[in-house]
């Protein structure tokens, strides 16, 4: 009965004690008897004691509170950040730590600021903060936050055009649409809503230089603002200018001006006959140029006459645009030889018919200076994937956006003109055809033929000489100061022949 009684007095202690804990009481007085205990019993007693909770939790309202504080917050913590908190394992952060990394905003230069020295130093654009119209201000953030506005996409100009552009999916499109706006107001850095890998900003800028040609004073150059210490990915970009943004601008109305020009000259044409126009256009009256300060534009080409294959491939695009027809800017790799340290080019898909061609004005035999006297050798107008795949390798950016198939040659240059031979005819019946149909005496004549492999092309450079007497001893026909023009790359010989 006594050992009973102690029993029931120790539980009696216990319950007494978590009672008074649990209303809230920081002072109690023990009970009497408590030192009269046996010690195991009082080892139970400090032992509930222990048990208590000391430290309050959350309610669900505050943890509701700090989800939502979170969902509105821009600021997205890298998931490869350690905090440094006392009495915290890393591997369970504290959640007084993750709240604070949450709720406490970051400044946009704080953002970019990474000690790596193996990444450009984007110092340069933290120093001087971006116009407010390229960023959205995130002073009151709404309950519902997008990456950009909605209007963004609209100041696109000729987004139904863009045909890669229109491929992207919409997180990518959104970022796009952010980079473009920024370039629209001569924004020297563009900061994303949220990092995002360097693959895909790469993909964004390079729609941005080849599918916008209306960007003339746009670089291709860029330097990404990295947001880890791999270069994996980048909280935005710096952007590089040609032009002011008074020059941008004056040079736009000049290129307006041009526009007018353009769709005087081309109506009532087929778009067959808009695209030798504007072919012949840039043939004639540009000079290719590597180095002059707007090369990679649609300016250098169409007002300064001088430019690039990147500036020649954006204009011949954006004025068949400008013409109601579909057309694209792709770029890559050429593989003919001797390209020098450039190992870059650019070149064309346009739509004729439903069906998709290559065509590369750039590889034409384009003049080196204003006075050179050059013939077009139309080596590449509408050329097929089969014609092209020796020549020109495109990047992978395109291809993984997808390229329209270009199968079709029937509206190539030489196949419309008769004036392709192939490895399987025979050459020299398929030249006097050729010769045949264009001869006209007593008129300067010029004509282009396309091979379709090297052994032909070689056979025919070899041989076109005596096969050109021998049809003019049939017909009666005299030839004297005939030229001709090789393309190694194209396959193409241009014979321009003046008969007597």
């Amino acid at each position: 009965m006594k050992m009973r009684s102690l029993k029931s007095g120790c539980l009696s202690v216990v319950l007494l004690l978590v009672l008074l804990l649990s209303c809230g009481c920081t002072q109690h007085t023990p009970p009497a008897d408590v030192s009269s205990l046996p010690h195991n019993d009082i080892s139970k007693v400090v032992s509930a004691i222990s048990e208590v909770p000391v430290t309050s939790v959350p309610s669900a309202e505050e943890k509701s509170e700090v989800s939502d504080t979170a969902a509105v917050s821009e600021i997205s913590v890298p998931s490869q950040e350690t905090h440094d908190v006392s009495d915290t394992s890393p591997s369970e952060p504290s959640e007084a730590s993750e709240i604070s990394a949450i709720t406490e905003p970051v400044s946009s230069e704080e953002s970019i600021d990474h000690p790596s020295s193996s990444h450009p130093d984007p110092s340069a654009f933290a120093s001087e903060p971006a116009p407010e119209s390229s960023l959205e201000d995130n002073s009151q953030p709404s309950e519902e936050v997008s990456l950009v506005p909605v209007d963004e996409t609209s100041l696109i100009k000729g987004l139904r055009k863009k045909y890669f552009v229109n491929r992207l999916d919409t997180p990518s499109l959104q970022n796009f649409a952010r980079l473009y706006k920024g370039a629209l107001d001569c924004t020297e850095r563009v900061t994303f809503s949220y990092e995002i890998p360097s693959a895909q900003l790469d993909t964004l800028m390079f729609l941005l230089n080849y599918d916008c040609p209306e960007l003339i004073h746009l670089s291709g150059d860029y330097i990404p603002i990295y947001s880890d210490t791999y270069g994996d990915y980048v909280s935005g970009v710096g952007l590089i200018y040609y032009m002011s943004p008074d020059e941008y601008h004056q040079g736009m109305e000049t290129l307006s001006q041009f526009q007018q020009q353009l769709s005087e000259q081309t109506a009532g044409m087929s778009p067959r006959e808009t695209e030798q126009y504007v072919y012949d256009l840039l043939f004639n009256t540009v000079v290719f140029d590597d180095y002059s300060a707007h090369s990679g534009s649609i300016y250098g080409a169409l007002i300064e006459h001088r430019a690039r294959c990147e500036g020649i491939s954006k204009a011949f695009a954006w004025c068949l645009q400008h013409c109601g027809m579909e057309c694209m800017t792709v770029a890559g790799t050429p593989l003919w030889e001797n390209t020098g340290a450039y190992a870059g080019h650019s070149w064309n898909i346009v739509r004729l018919d439903n069906d998709y061609y290559y065509v590369d004005v750039a590889a034409d035999n384009l003049r080196s200076y204003p006075e050179e006297s050059v013939v077009p050798l139309y080596g590449f107008l509408n050329s097929s994937e089969a014609q092209m795949q020796r020549t020109h390798l495109m990047n992978d950016i395109f291809r993984n956006l997808g390229v329209p198939p270009c199968f079709s040659d029937q509206m190539n240059y030489h196949v419309a003109a008769g004036q392709y031979i192939s490895s399987d005819d025979d050459m020299q019946e398929c030249f006097e055809r050729i010769l045949y149909n264009r001869y006209v005496s007593g008129e300067y004549m010029q004509i282009s033929i396309r091979l379709d492999t090297e052994i032909s092309y070689q056979n025919f450079i070899d041989n076109w000489e005596s096969w050109l007497e021998q049809f003019c001893q049939k017909e009666g026909y005299v030839s004297c100061g005939n030229t001709v023009y090789y393309n190694d790359v194209s396959l193409t010989v241009v014979i321009v022949i003046n008969p007597q």
